[in-house]
């Protein structure tokens, strides 16, 4: 479907549900002074191999993913009893975050683990609050929110331009992936749209302006993991090989509701 929205929601790491893995990678706040901290990235891990420097932290998440250009992409996840130094240094606003997960081996370690990018995003609020015993840290975050918020478009593009060229300066302009957006206009548009014989020109909100050029040719766009994704209506991305098939011979019971 080209339109909807879903949440998927972790447990908290203390629990051994199946062989859940993941990985939360924050970028640090550099120093007062202009030196970036080392290791330059914080990363909190279901992991026992000594992956990473944190581990067997109680983490909780929730991720909102949809397809729509009007909502973006958002996770809000809670870290408990991080150390003083390290709360100190999550504290960047827009700082990347990036939650992998999936299902790790039957010894629990990621290296084993079949993990994928469930979000990647910015952090758009940070705090840390004192609950009982525990100091918990939680982060708000959005996929692409800084490129969304703070770009802006100033372009005039000339006579003969084509759509493909006019989505592509917009985009890169945004400093986004361009994700599927090529692979998807070459394989034509629902609707034609260029080239521009006239020329064309864009100023304000670059997200709008793409928004803008992309109903013109009846696409719907999002931004997915700082990257463009392009659908036609109804449609999807054709990467079928990444879907779970639902049937009785893939060990389905009953129907699918």
């Amino acid at each position: 479907m080209s339109q909807g929205k879903f949440s998927q929601q972790q447990v908290p790491s203390t629990t051994k549900y199946f062989g859940r893995a993941f990985t939360i990678t924050i970028n640090n706040e550099p120093t007062p002074d202009g030196r970036v901290h080392e290791p330059t990235a914080t990363q909190i891990s279901s992991a026992i191999a000594g992956v990473e420097q944190h581990h067997q932290l109680r983490v909780v998440f929730k991720v909102h993913k949809n397809l729509l250009q009007e909502e973006l992409n958002s996770a809000d996840i809670s870290i408990y009893n991080l150390s003083s130094e390290h709360r100190a240094l999550l504290q960047k606003r827009f700082a990347p975050l990036t939650i992998q997960a999936g299902y790790g081996g039957l010894s629990g370690s990621l290296l084993q683990a079949r993990t994928g990018v469930l979000f990647s995003g910015q952090v758009t609020i940070a705090s840390h609050v004192k609950t009982g015993p525990d100091w918990v840290t939680r982060f708000s975050t959005i996929d692409g929110m800084q490129q969304v918020a703070t770009s802006r478009a100033n372009i005039a593009l000339p006579p003969g331009t084509s759509f493909l060229n006019a989505g592509q300066s917009l985009i890169s302009g945004m400093k986004l992936g361009l994700g599927n957006f090529v692979e998807q206009v070459q394989k034509g548009l629902p609707r034609n749209v260029g080239p521009f014989a006239t020329g064309v020109s864009y100023f304000g909100r670059a997200w709008d302006e793409l928004g803008t050029l992309a109903k013109s040719a009846g696409l719907d766009i999002s931004i997915q993991d700082n990257a463009i994704q392009v659908l036609p209506p109804n449609g999807y991305t054709g990467h079928v090989s990444i879907a779970t098939p639902l049937d009785v011979e893939h060990g389905l019971i009953g129907n699918a509701e």
